[in-house]
């Protein structure tokens, strides 16, 4: 990658601060995040130049769309980081409730909505990457 400043700003910081054992608290991050996906076509005009300015040379398309997509590559994986840790987090409870067998079965079933929850995100997750994804090929297609 160059050594240009950064093309994606992301909240990193919500990535960290997902909650596992919290599925409302859980949701309410991820919708933060993934706020990024809708602002995605905005970043793409603002980043990804025109040919009016490609043909000044203000800018290197190909060079801008290389360090855009490595950086959504390592956003979008460590956003599926994650969330499989939350999936792992998930189907550990539920192996572990089910090890006693004095265990309430609405427990286990709590726990088991979680972990399809978390599961249900992580394709979520990949809807939304393969979407962006898509645009970034679409914008950047030319310049390659």
């Amino acid at each position: 990658m160059s050594n240009n400043k950064p093309l994606i700003v992301s909240d990193t910081e919500a990535l960290n601060e997902l909650d596992c054992s919290d599925p409302l608290k859980f949701q309410n991050r991820i919708l933060r995040i993934r706020k990024f996906d809708d602002k995605i076509i905005n970043i793409l005009n603002a980043e990804i130049p025109t040919q009016s300015f490609i043909n000044k040379g203000i800018v290197d398309p190909k060079n801008k769309c290389q360090q855009f997509k490595q950086e959504l590559r390592d956003y979008y994986d460590s956003r599926e980081s994650a969330i499989k840790k939350c999936i792992d987090y998930a189907k550990n409870e539920v192996e572990k409730l089910k090890q006693n067998p004095d265990t309430p079965l609405y427990l286990i079933k709590e726990k088991n909505f979680n972990f399809r929850f978390f599961q249900q995100e992580l394709e979520i997750d990949s809807i939304d990457k393969s979407r962006t994804f898509k645009a970034v090929d679409e914008r950047c297609r030319s310049f390659e």
